[in-house]
């Protein structure tokens, strides 16, 4: 498997897998991925995407002993974010917790990756979402029971809090967020699970302490909806995609 990014006639290569981007103004792009050889993957563009810098491993032998997993990468303005999931074994035995990366210059430099979450406090990281100094971090906490968290930081990612409110019990939680809202969508299953499952909607108004009342986005019907995407702006534009059967096996809804 190999991760490319095309621009034009610009491919850039190497072995890995479910890539992960963000961008910031018109012109600069950050992506990252999981890989074979390298812990912490990235690569740069500054103009656009019409070339890439030199790929960068931002991995630390210092911290890390074996692999690094669950990465999301998001972007504003002011900052740039890796997060990602330590392994078990690593030093200190501070495995399966949630780390933070941050650039202030755009990617050019790196702060120290730190723990945000407790120690054995997550099984995989579903997605991130930034706004302003607002951050939300949606993972999976335990594996089990299927209890979904969220992390939050109001202050760019200085400090963080665990909300209390779990979340939907679904695999496909995804998170947005305007100012002063968070914008959540899942897939709620029927008593059979995975099948029959439809696209629900909700919003909180304390940083995801409490959530308003669902709405269904997706008719009930025989045909299930999946793999929700829900992306916001700071004017408080929300917009909601989805895969849904009754268009066909590869149609989308919207």
């Amino acid at each position: 498997r190999r991760v490319l990014f095309r621009s034009h006639q610009l491919t850039i290569t190497t072995e890995g897998y479910s890539p992960q981007i963000a961008t910031q103004g018109n012109d600069i792009i950050h992506c990252t991925w999981e890989d074979s050889t390298m812990r912490i993957p990235y690569v740069r563009s500054v103009d656009g995407g019409i070339t890439f810098d030199t790929v960068r491993d931002l991995y630390d032998t210092t911290l890390f002993e074996k692999a690094i997993l669950w990465k999301r990468i998001i972007a504003n303005e002011h900052y740039v974010y890796i997060f990602f999931r330590d392994d078990e074994g690593n030093i200190s035995n501070l495995s399966r917790s949630i780390w933070m990366m941050r650039s202030t210059d755009n990617g050019a430099h790196w702060e120290t990756p730190r723990i945000i979450s407790a120690k054995n406090s997550t099984i995989s990281i579903i997605g991130a979402a930034l706004c302003g100094y607002t951050i939300g971090i949606v993972y999976l906490s335990r594996l089990l029971k299927k209890r979904y968290d969220i992390l939050v930081s109001l202050d760019g990612g200085n400090t963080w809090t665990r909300n209390r409110e779990k979340l939907p019990n679904s695999p496909e939680v995804r998170l947005a967020i305007t100012p002063g809202y968070f914008h959540l969508v899942y897939v709620k299953y029927g008593a059979r699970k995975y099948i029959g499952g439809e696209t629900r909607y909700r919003f909180s108004k304390n940083f995801g302490k409490s959530w308003k009342k669902d709405v269904k986005l997706t008719s009930i019907d025989r045909f299930s909806s999946y793999n929700p995407t829900i992306t916001a702006t700071q004017n408080g534009f929300v917009a909601v995609a989805w895969r849904d059967g009754k268009y066909g096996s590869i149609s989308d809804g919207f």
